[in-house]
């Protein structure tokens, strides 16, 4: 996993320069992690849009959803058009910042330790039709 300085930055990290350009403290911050099933778009555009448009959070959200394993997701897209924040779709490795939101993609589990993120393939169950959603912090 990549360190965890402010300094240091990794390719799938496309946060951290840009955190530091603006002078965002990323050593200490709350991650809120929201949930919803299918049909949560709406509670999740009514959440970012009910934020304060005149300052930031200084945390970092990660949205967790039940997301078809046979499509791409545009959930980033849309949650985008609802805040400020920079939202981002989490690759492996990527670095957890405040005044962000992140999108867990479809298929993939989360594990969050020490603000960086670990995404892999989710286990299928067979029989199961219904997308399972995983976040966990270590």
């Amino acid at each position: 996993m990549p360190p965890n300085s402010d300094s240091e930055q990794t390719p799938a990290d496309p946060t951290a320069s840009d955190a530091a350009e603006r002078g965002v403290q990323t050593d200490r911050f709350l991650i809120v992690g929201i949930g919803a099933s299918a049909g949560g778009l709406g509670a999740f555009e009514a959440f970012f849009s009910g934020m304060p448009a005149d300052q930031e959070p200084g945390m970092a959200f990660v949205v967790i959803q039940h997301l078809s394993p046979d499509h791409s997701s545009m959930l980033a897209e849309l949650i985008q058009r609802h805040t400020r924040m920079k939202v981002f779709e989490i690759t492996d490795g990527m670095r957890v910042l405040p005044n962000c939101a992140y999108i867990i993609p479809p298929s993939k589990e989360l594990v969050l330790g020490a603000v960086v993120c670990a995404c892999s393939n989710r286990a299928f169950r067979v029989g199961s039709d219904c997308p399972s959603m995983s976040f966990s912090v270590r």
